[in-house]
């Protein structure tokens, strides 16, 4: 009984060290031309990559208007366990807020998922 539990305890193991993955959240900008003559404020997103396939298989990258949203939330609830989701910030954009993202860090943590800042910002 102990081998076969052993044997399964390995199987289930492996297939979750293989479901787990990299995942990238990337900070940019929309880009457009402005409507008026007034200098043009871009707005920053937050594109969420190689989360979930669309209809032919691609990664469908998944865009959000705000950092720690219940959008973005109940997106990364769909990455497996032991996952890694890196968060890519730009250096010249401005960063989330600090609560924002020990936030997001602490629920991705309750998810046993990992979430790492590329490089920290200034």
């Amino acid at each position: 009984m102990k081998t076969i539990t052993f044997i399964l305890l390995c199987i289930t193991l492996t297939t979750t060290a293989a479901w787990a993955n990299d995942y990238h959240l990337v900070a940019t900008q929309l880009r457009g031309a402005p409507a008026s003559d007034k200098p043009a404020k871009f707005q920053v997103v937050y594109v969420l990559l190689n989360s979930m396939p669309n209809a032919v298989g691609y990664p469908a990258p998944l865009v959000y208007a705000k950092f720690d949203s219940e959008d973005i939330r109940s997106d990364i609830r769909s990455i497996p366990a032991g996952s890694v989701l890196h968060f890519d910030p730009s250096p010249l954009l401005p960063s989330p807020p600090d609560a924002e993202m020990q936030s997001l860090k602490a629920y991705c943590k309750k998810l046993g998922i990992s979430l790492v800042v590329s490089y920290e910002t200034q």
